[in-house]
Formats: C-alpha cells, structure tokens, sequence
C-alpha cells in the first residue's frame, strides 16, 4: 500500500523551507489561529503563516502549483467560543482556496475544549468555507469514545518511539493505531513528534496518509467547482414545540437531508410521493449530522416527536456538483511528518495564554503559541 506523509508546522519549527521539505513529503500543515479573543490565548496568530516572521502561505501554495504538495493551514481550538474561533481562525487565513482546512480539538495550558466547542467551530467553518472537508485532529486520547462523525475527515494520534526520517519511524506502526473511534476510522495518523525532515529545523511532528497522492488530495482539499453556497444548500431550522410540523421545498436533484441538534431530539421525516416515505431520527451530539436520502422526492414534511424545546437545524444537500480534475499524478517516494497543535510535552509547555451553533451546513465534510 501507498503511504504518504505530511509534516505540520507552528512557530515552533520557525520558517520551514517548503520547497526542501516538499522533495520529500507529500503534504504538509502551517498553523493559522489558536483561539479567539475571548479564549485563554485572547487570539494567537502565527507570525510565520503569512508574516511578520514568515510566508509560510504563499511558499506552500507555490509547492502546490509546482509538484501538486497539498497544503494545509489549522486552528488549535480552545474551550469556549467554538463559532467565534472559526471566525478568527477566517480573518487570519482569508481564502483558502486549494488549501486543506484542519482543526486541532486537544488539551493546552488552561484549556479543555469539549464537544460543544468543537461541534460549533466546525459548523461555523462549513458555513464560511462551504466547499471544504472539515478535518478534525481529535487525538483519542483526549476525545475517548465520543462521536468524531462530525467532522468529514479524522486525524488520529499515537506515537512510535525513536526519532529518524519518516519511513524509518513509520515502520513501527502497528494495525491498532489506525483503529476506528468514535463512529470514524482516521484517514490520517500522527505517529510521531519527532521525525527529522529535510527544510525543517530540529524534529518536527509527522502523519501518514494510506494511499496515492491523487486519494490524499480528493480527501483533502475543497471542491472548487462547486457553486455558491445558496445553490448546493439551503440550511435552516425547524419549528420548536412538542408535535411541531416543519414543510420542507427540496430542489429538484437534491440528495439529502440532513438534521443536527446540540441537544437529544427525535425528528420523523415524511417524504411525499416516495417508496420509503418515513424515516425517524434521533439526533444530538453524539450523532452527530443525522439523514435521509430524497429518493426524488420534492417535498417533505418534518414532525417534531420529542418535547420540542430545543432548536434543530436541517440542511438540503447533494446538488449536482462534479468533483474538479486532479492533475497528473506524480510518484514522489515522499516521506514527512505531521502533528497539529501540543500533543507532545514539550510543545504543549509553549502554550502561553494569557453559544453552540446548531446550524448544520454538512453535507459532505496546534502546536502551541510561542514567540
């Protein structure tokens, strides 16, 4: 099998010579934001993703027109105001056209994100990048048993021992580390924090990918050809109230329909004019984004059957929207390594710091601060 590896970068690493680490990786991370200014950190910005210290976005958006290096830029989240550090995180970053859009869910320094952290950062990020997959760095052990369906793409964590190039330390990798958790098997494993890379002072944290380079980027990154938001979905909420009744219009050529809610709730879904008209869905956090196919049809009628006062949000998705050509292949023999916010002790000892959103838009889809 395949396998492709990845390094990420904070200002730990400093400015990191993509083009050098790019002859041997075939992805890589720049963090962007960690937290918000009403987290613990009050907003930390990366001074190496694009200045005052480094241009850590545009080198690596040159790697990509060159060889076809798929970059990536991520957010350590912390506890609290998951939504307005989505929101941070986009005033940073900007358009991330052709980049992968990551977020770090991991202990810091006075910080403990939770479920609901997460869930609304992620749901705000769909909102404001619509044709990305949301990867989702949730380490198991932190996150434990609970659902990572919510994010389109899992990042797993568990580390070998030793230090050395990325193959080397790959090789150690057993079959338990890729294990599925959470509902989710990880498309991505950070095995390490200490592999040696070509362009990157000293160790630096690496991740695997199983597959070809063609699989990492469809994975990966946005679909740009998609069209606005508005015509791919049409997001909105249901009527509260015990035995509620929501009518939904579903476009014609719409797939799904999808509901989330932060807290339980059941919903009965009646499809008219449909073989399988009715479906019932439990929902909450620990489902994650629930749905139903259309099956063709153009019209639904949502019944609240739970007490009904709390909000649930639907989304109709699955409008034509053709996946864009990957460009020609190229066998790199890469080698990397990956590791988004503090996972190691280390790192995590340059942490210096000083409303759940229920709307689902999702239909698809670290390390500390330091000076």
């Amino acid at each position: 099998m395949s396998v492709q590896f990845g390094i990420d970068a904070s200002s730990f690493q400093g400015n990191v010579n993509w083009a050098l680490t790019d002859s041997t990786t075939s992805f890589g991370w720049e963090k962007v934001t960690q937290g918000s200014r009403k987290t613990a950190s009050r907003g930390y910005v990366n001074p190496f993703w694009a200045g005052p210290s480094g241009q850590g976005k545009r080198a690596m958006a040159e790697r990509a027109a060159a060889s076809g290096f798929v970059p990536g830029g991520y957010l350590f989240l912390e506890a609290g105001d998951g939504a307005g550090q989505a929101d941070f995180f986009h005033a940073t970053a900007g358009d991330m056209a052709g980049f992968a859009i990551a977020v770090d869910v991991e202990p810091a320094a006075g910080s403990e994100p939770t479920a609901a952290d997460a869930h609304a950062c992620v749901a705000r990020l769909r909102e404001l990048y619509p044709s990305h997959p949301v990867i989702g760095y949730i380490p198991q052990w932190y996150w434990g048993n609970q659902s990572t369906r919510f994010v389109d793409v899992l990042w797993a964590s568990d580390y070998v021992a030793g230090t050395g190039p990325p193959a080397t330390l790959y090789a150690k990798v057993t079959p338990r580390m890729w294990a599925p958790y959470g509902g989710r098997t990880p498309a991505l494993l950070q095995f390490t924090n200490a592999a040696t890379v070509p362009g990157v002072a000293g160790k630096v944290d690496c991740s695997a990918f199983r597959g070809t380079v063609a699989q990492l980027r469809d994975q990966l990154l946005p679909n740009e050809s998609r069209p606005a938001t508005e015509e791919l979905m049409q997001p909105g909420f249901l009527v509260t109230g015990e035995g509620a009744v929501t009518p939904l219009a579903i476009p014609n050529g719409a797939k799904r329909l999808r509901f989330f809610s932060n807290r339980p709730a059941q919903v009965k879904v009646d499809l008219i004019g449909v073989s399988e008209p009715t479906s019932t869905l439990t929902l909450g956090y620990e489902h994650g984004a629930q749905g139903v196919a259309t099956g063709g049809a153009l019209a639904a009628v949502v019944h609240r059957v739970d007490a009904g006062d709390n909000e649930v949000s639907y989304v109709v998705t699955g409008l034509s929207a053709p996946r864009r050509p990957h460009p020609p292949e190229v066998s790199y023999g890469r080698t990397s390594y990956t590791r988004l916010n503090g996972v190691s002790a280390a790192r995590r000892n340059l942490v210096n710091p000083a409303s759940v959103t229920t709307c689902l838009i999702a239909a698809s889809p670290a390390c500390a601060p330091s000076a």
